[in-house]
């Protein structure tokens, strides 16, 4: 254990020099950070050193596929078309289609979450005042829920959606 008989530095994957921090970490430390989307941060610690680089994995191919396999069942589900949806609007792909999900998911479960996703692929399509009107909707049932993180989303949009609404 910790020999390093045969080690060919021409061999190493990757090599990164760091200064010193003034943080001290006990124990050797891999943490995930600033994770969004196909990429996080990773930092590896330990003493007073640390050594930060990105990575990047593109789901985007495989997140289509299953959707396109989700979409292709007879026994689709409010959610599936909520978090088909919703994906897709996020990324800013398929905005037609998800407009019509999440039209699907609030005619099967209509909630407050699916009433954003709704509001949200509206304006995506354009559809502002519709927008507006569903996340106003949304924004009533998260109240009544005592939701506040969807409360402020809700009202974030509306007041964004209200200027593009005339």
């Amino acid at each position: 254990m910790g020999r390093t008989d045969g080690y060919d530095e021409a061999k190493d994957v990757a090599r990164f020099g760091t200064p010193a921090t003034a943080e001290w970490t006990e124990t050797f430390t891999i943490d995930l950070d600033e994770v969004k989307d196909d990429k996080a941060r990773v930092d590896l610690r330990w003493e007073r050193t640390r050594v930060s680089f990105v990575i990047h994995a593109d789901a985007s191919e495989q997140a289509l596929a299953n959707i396109k396999e989700a979409m292709g069942k007879s026994d689709i589900k409010a959610g599936t078309y909520g978090r088909c949806a919703r994906y897709c609007v996020d990324k800013g792909i398929m905005l037609p289609e998800a407009l019509t999900w999440a039209e699907k998911s609030v005619s099967m479960d209509k909630k407050y979450w699916t009433l954003h996703t709704l509001a949200l692929c509206q304006a995506a399509n354009g559809k502002y005042k519709e927008a507006v009107a569903t996340a106003n909707e949304s924004m009533a049932m998260a109240q009544a829920e005592n939701d506040g993180s969807y409360v402020g989303m809700n009202k974030a949009r509306i007041e964004e959606w209200s200027t593009k609404a005339r």
